[in-house]
């Protein structure tokens, strides 16, 4: 910063002293020495003022360029994190679901045009040497698709496979006579049926009778034994 001081002439003893036509003058020496000392009080203010305005200044950029640093930290924290953070603070809490099994007693049957339950004790036991007839058989999950209830069956009934597809049946109360129960899934069948006896009927051909490979479980096993001896035991009977 520069402050330009004007030309001066001041007259001491009836002559000019210094200076340029035309400009100022001064009657003596002690007015041009008040002049500059105001001239140059001025110039200390002035200059005070703008060295103070240049600190203000710079403070003040220092200030704005540190906010816009911080600022800008943040923002790439939150282009780095904020995704990952948001999205493990939404993810929902899955709860496991709740497994129910079923235990019910499944009755295959050899016909395909099989309208009555089978009450004798031949016609259980001839199902039952076959692989058929009534079976307790649990059911993992109550809720499983039509199709692993249907694996489920087959694996307890393997000759289900050769009928062309079965329906579900249960016996009128009652009676004897059985009525189908339109359902593919364990729970509808479960609310239809209740706790009765399930009748597995194939749809297409009759299943064979023929005797079966199948290990049965001991109270499969024990059922056949009783009914030879009862058997046995009519046979002996009718010969005395």
């Amino acid at each position: 910063m520069f402050i330009v001081f004007p030309s001066v002439k001041f007259k001491q003893g009836g002559r000019t002293v210094g200076g340029r036509a035309g400009t100022l003058y001064f009657s003596n020496r002690k007015c041009l020495d008040a002049n500059i000392t105001y001239y140059f009080v001025l110039f200390s203010l002035a200059w005070t003022a703008w060295s103070s305005f240049g600190r203000a200044y710079s403070n003040a950029m220092s200030s704005l360029r540190n906010v816009r640093g911080a600022v800008s930290i943040r923002d790439e924290q939150r282009s780095l994190f904020g995704k990952r953070s948001s999205s493990i603070t939404q993810t929902p809490t899955r709860k496991l679901k709740k497994t129910i099994t079923w235990t019910n007693k499944f009755v295959c049957l050899s016909g395909n045009n099989v309208s009555k339950a089978p009450t004798t004790n031949t016609s259980k036991m001839l199902l039952l040497s076959a692989g058929l007839g009534e079976k307790k058989i649990v059911i993992k999950d109550i809720d499983c698709t039509p199709n692993q209830f249907q694996e489920e069956l087959t694996k307890h009934f393997p000759k289900l496979r050769d009928g062309g597809g079965f329906e579900f049946l249960r016996c009128i109360p009652n009676s004897r006579n059985l009525e189908v129960v339109p359902s593919l899934s364990p729970r509808l069948l479960k609310r239809e049926i209740g706790n009765g006896r399930v009748y597995i009927r194939p749809v297409q051909k009759p299943l064979s009778l023929e005797a079966s490979g199948v290990e049965l479980s001991s109270d499969e096993e024990a059922t056949k034994v009783l009914h030879v001896n009862v058997q046995f035991l009519w046979v002996l009977a009718g010969v005395h």
